[in-house]
């Protein structure tokens, strides 16, 4: 039964420009695990609780990618001295993973470059079916 259900990929962070690792790497749920999609329909209920009802500027709004990317993160190893430095600045005092942690990093304006390396792990299944790499 577990090879019908996605599992958790590690996914380490490569610099944006260079592709080297940067030291800090993720460990994520899928696109197709249950807290995904419980993050996308808490998106929705907040927009709507605040009045936004409509689905094209619910989808392509930059808090919402945030609070879902944000989600897919549940857990990390940081080997970086710069993310340390990182998760300083954001107020922390340590580097261990929290998901407010993990809301604060990738919800940083600078952090795009993260929330697409996200979105680009998360949405590949194969990574996550481990009957896919068999087949």
């Amino acid at each position: 039964m577990s090879d019908l259900f996605a599992s958790t990929i590690t996914h380490e962070l490569t610099h944006p420009i260079t592709g080297e690792p940067t030291g800090l790497t993720l460990e994520l749920i899928g696109q197709d695990h249950d807290d995904y999609h419980q993050a996308q329909i808490d998106v929705v209920k907040n927009f709507r609780k605040n009045g936004t009802t409509d689905p094209a500027e619910i989808s392509h709004s930059i808090e919402g990618q945030v609070k879902v990317v944000a989600a897919c993160i549940v857990g990390w190893t940081n080997t970086s001295d710069a993310f340390k430095q990182v998760f300083a600045k954001l107020g922390f005092t340590d580097d261990t993973f929290s998901k407010e942690k993990a809301l604060a990093l990738v919800g940083q304006k600078t952090a795009r470059w993260v929330r697409e390396q996200i979105l680009t792990a998360i949405g590949d299944k194969e990574r996550f079916f481990k009957i896919a790499s068999i087949s």
